[in-house]
């Protein structure tokens, strides 16, 4: 089972649901997805050579996340290709 951070509510329900549970038990909760300050423009420059680096650092976490989602029994075809989408 998978429960995606950007996905929080729905996901654990669905888990509920695969368990045998109840529809909608957790249900009007707002999960922080992003609990830092905010920022400005400058903060959110990333450099050619910056942007490569981290990319080349991620490489490994991304495939293993794209995994991770594709063996999620809990998410829904739709689901992965929606976190798939948010990768790019």
């Amino acid at each position: 089972v998978v429960i995606r951070n950007e996905h929080m509510v729905e996901d654990w329900n669905s888990i509920e649901r695969l368990m045998g549970g109840r529809n909608n038990i957790v249900s009007g909760l707002n999960f922080p997805h992003d609990n830092s300050h905010e920022k400005n423009e400058t903060e959110k420059f990333l450099s050619d050579g910056s942007r490569r680096a981290l990319c080349q650092a991620s490489c490994n976490d991304i495939y293993v996340y794209k995994s991770i989602l594709r063996r999620g029994k809990n998410l829904k075809p739709e689901d992965v290709e929606e976190s798939l989408a948010e990768l790019r």
